[in-house]
C-alpha cells in the first residue's frame, strides 16, 4: 500500500521534472512521500499507546490525524474502529472496520463477516 503511494508520488515527481527539466523535483517528491508515510505511522503508534492507557479519545484523534494524512492507511481505521468499540460506539466502530474491511484489512473483514456485516 505505501509503495502504491511513493510510486504514484515518483511517477508525478518525474512527470514535473520531465517538462520543467528540474532533477531536484524527483528528490523533494520521494522525501515528501517518505515523510507522509513515516507521520502517518507516528500518529497511527501514538494512537496505538493511547488506546493501551484507555485514553479512547485521544487515540481516537491520532487515528484520524493518520487517515487524514493517508486516507488509505487500514491499520488507522482498524484501531480507531476498535478504539470506538472500546468507548461503546458500535456504529462508528463498524464504519471504520468496513472502511478497513473496503481496503482490504483481513481482520476486520472478519470481524464484519462473524457480526453478519457485508462490507
Amino acid at each position: 500500500m505505501y509503495l502504491r503511494i511513493i510510486c504514484t508520488l515518483i511517477c508525478l515527481v518525474v512527470n514535473l521534472s520531465w517538462h520543467t527539466g528540474h532533477k531536484n523535483y524527483i528528490a523533494f517528491g520521494v522525501a515528501y512521500a517518505e515523510n507522509a508515510i513515516n507521520e502517518a505511522l507516528e500518529h497511527n503508534n501514538r494512537g496505538v499507546v493511547w488506546v493501551r492507557k484507555l485514553y479512547y479519545d485521544r487515540a481516537i484523534d491520532e487515528y484520524t490525524k493518520a487517515i487524514e494524512i493517508n486516507p488509505r492507511f487500514t491499520d488507522a481505521y482498524y484501531n480507531r474502529g476498535a478504539a470506538w468499540a472500546g468507548k461503546g460506539d458500535r456504529d462508528r466502530a463498524i464504519a471504520d472496520f468496513t472502511k478497513a474491511a473496503q481496503l482490504g484489512d483481513k481482520e476486520a473483514q472478519n470481524i464484519l463477516r462473524k457480526a453478519g456485516i457485508k462490507w
